[in-house]
């Protein structure tokens, strides 16, 4: 029987929407949610983060305890349950698997001093110093919390998928990175249900180019840094004159990339989807529309496994790290092992 833990699981994704915290009771197999919340995120320390991979040195570490201090009083401040340890991702600032190096923007320590609690963070580089990327690192959590479905797609600031068949999984393209960076333009945190890209046309220049990439083509594992988008992505969408036209071209393409990294397998089945682009429904319809071709059929579950999953997945990894456990698969990632990931900083020492 494995032991249960009461732990907080923080994640913010690469879309910078909100600060998604969840305290589940948790244990090898199984979770329950005690409380949980979506913190938004201020708009200087948002902007801060957008920049953060361009900051000299003592900007950059300024930046990081800023946020830090920002994620232990958001924890205080929203939470009434007790737990025992906080595991958390932070906010992506550098990924180069290749050259052993991925950091994502947290100080452990200030966290741990600030709540007094046990903080569990820096969950990639142990895998990717074993020849892995590093990402995604999901799968672990639909094998064990989510089980029962044959493809897991989640929406989230890029889209990628799990197979359950043997485990693999990958990055397949950007996706609410795009779709808010153009909704911005029309002073919209994001597109509400796909609303605004149902009454745009297909335009085909721009189509081409989202997929101009020899990333494309390349085969899994494979992940995608965020400072890759940013270096080919922005520059073209800061060229794009009709936004509608724009979301509408970047929903068929994304869906499109989805069927294809599908394609491959033909294998009928069922695809369980979840990340905050699971609230567009224009991209799901999109998608539906795609995959039932090959009978696949679209689950789409509950809100709090929607839009708190990778939260519960933090608290999982941060699980399995303090019971010692694999908590990265290298039929993911590509790492010549699976990896126990996570540095534990437990500065009061309880």
């Amino acid at each position: 029987m494995s032991i249960k833990m009461r732990g907080l699981g923080i994640m913010s994704g690469s879309s910078l929407d909100a600060v998604d915290a969840i305290i589940v009771d948790i244990s090898a197999t199984q979770y329950h949610i005690i409380e949980k919340v979506a913190i938004p995120i201020p708009e200087k320390l948002k902007d801060g983060l957008r920049q953060s991979a361009d900051l000299p040195l003592k900007d950059y570490l300024l930046l990081e305890s800023e946020y830090s201090t920002f994620l232990a009083y958001a924890m205080l401040h929203n939470f009434k349950s007790d737990y025992d340890y906080i595991a958390v991702h932070g906010h992506t600032t550098h990924h180069f698997p290749e050259e052993v190096i991925s950091n994502q923007m947290v100080n452990g320590a200030i966290l741990s001093a600030l709540t007094k609690k046990k903080v569990i963070t820096d969950f990639r580089v142990g895998d990717i110093a074993l020849g892995g990327k590093g990402t995604p690192m999901v799968t672990m959590a639909e094998k064990h919390l989510f089980k029962g479905y044959d493809y897991y797609l989640n929406l989230g600031g890029i889209a990628n998928v799990s197979i359950a068949a043997d485990w693999s999984a990958y990055d397949i393209c950007p996706c609410n990175q795009l779709l808010n960076y153009l909704a911005a333009k029309v002073d919209l945190d994001y597109d509400a249900e796909g609303k605004l890209s149902r009454t745009g046309k297909i335009d085909s220049n721009l189509y081409n180019a989202l997929g101009a990439f020899s990333y494309y083509q390349e085969p899994s594992p494979k992940s995608i840094d965020n400072n890759w988008i940013k270096e080919n992505y922005i520059p073209l969408l800061d060229s794009v004159i009709h936004v509608p036209e724009a979301l509408h071209t970047s929903v068929k393409w994304i869906a499109d990339q989805i069927d294809g990294s599908l394609e491959p397998l033909s294998v009928p089945g069922s695809l369980f989807i979840t990340g905050g682009g699971t609230h567009n429904n224009f991209l799901v319809e999109e998608i539906s529309n795609r995959v039932q071709k090959k009978n696949i059929s679209v689950v789409i579950p509950d809100l709090d496994i929607i839009d708190f999953k990778e939260a519960i997945l933090m608290a999982y990894l941060g699980y399995l790290r303090i019971s010692n456990q694999p908590n990265l698969l290298h039929t993911v990632t590509g790492a010549s092992t699976n990896s126990i990931g996570g540095a534990i900083y437990n500065v009061h020492g309880s």
